[in-house]
């Protein structure tokens, strides 16, 4: 996992970022298709908080959880982003 190499590594700073499917892109036609985005132009309403917040909505791995994950690795790493 992500965050247990970051525990070994101890690196001096990180970046966090959630995944995001930018239009034209192999991977945003997959979401489409596999019903992972509901709105096909909410990309168009996200006023740069792409890659903060999750526009995807999947079963297996819910936006809420997502996000509980961002919060808790940016608290472990203490980093502000």
């Amino acid at each position: 996992m992500t965050t247990q190499l970051n525990r070994e590594c101890k690196p001096a700073s990180a970046q966090l970022a959630i995944y995001h499917p930018y239009p034209g892109t192999k991977l945003y036609y997959r979401s489409l298709e596999e019903g992972f985005l509901k709105n096909p132009f909410q990309h168009h309403f996200f006023h740069g908080k792409e890659r903060q917040e999750s526009i995807l909505e999947q079963n297996q791995f819910p936006k809420e959880r997502v996000m509980q994950l961002y919060e808790q690795f940016r608290s472990e790493f203490n980093k502000s982003y």
